[in-house]
């Protein structure tokens, strides 16, 4: 989470070196990159911080099997964050100015988009394998 200090009329940001931070002023990137910090004037400017770590969750999955057996399965997903222009123009990481909290939930956001995705590959798997590979191959 950026930590921004209130200086009157301008506001300064310090990022962390695992987020991302993008700066919009007057509908135009003006700066970039990893653990930035710098100064700004809140009215004109718009700042987005992806971060661009090893993000881990876990996820349970139920489904039946091709023999029509019921079956939970517990896994963790882990994911990084490659092209952080590319995830910030799609799901919103924009943050308060005056706190340096998200504005929304972007994070919850991308951990149900991809429990899902995993859900649906993992249930697919599931449903076309007999209960007896199922806990063989885990």
């Amino acid at each position: 989470m950026a930590e921004i200090t209130n200086l009157g009329f301008v506001r300064h940001l310090r990022s962390d070196a695992s987020a991302h931070v993008l700066w919009w002023k007057d509908a135009r990137l003006v700066r970039e990159g990893r653990g930035l910090a710098f100064f700004f004037v809140p009215h004109v400017a718009s700042i987005a911080e992806v971060p661009v770590d090893d993000r881990e969750m876990p996820v349970v999955f139920h489904g039946r099997s091709a023999d029509f057996q019921d079956v939970t399965a517990q896994g963790i997903l882990t994911y990084r964050v490659t092209d952080p222009r590319v995830l910030a123009s799609r799901v919103d990481f924009t943050v308060d100015l005056a706190s340096g909290a998200f504005r929304r939930q972007p994070l919850e956001k991308l951990a149900l988009l991809f429990s899902q995705l995993a859900e649906q590959h993992a249930a697919g798997w599931v449903a076309r394998t007999p209960v007896r590979a199922v806990l063989a191959d885990g």
